[in-house]
């Protein structure tokens, strides 16, 4: 287990009850998406449940293909 995946098993623990639900708002930037991508790679160590959140506001003409890949 690599230093940053202990981080945020230890945070999702601190946060998150045992098999509790943990809610990602994921913006599709690349810091949000990192995060998605760690937490659903160690579910495994952390035990929880992973359900993800974005809302396209269609203010960007793009923002049709990024709701699309989160």
């Amino acid at each position: 287990m690599t230093s940053l995946e202990a981080r945020l098993a230890r945070s999702l623990a601190r946060a998150v009850a045992p098999d509790g639900l943990c809610l990602l708002a994921v913006s599709g930037g690349p810091d949000s998406t990192a995060l998605l991508a760690l937490a659903v790679a160690t579910r495994d160590i952390h035990q929880r449940r992973i359900e993800v959140a974005h809302v396209d506001h269609g203010i960007d003409p793009g923002s049709g293909t990024v709701a699309s890949a989160v």
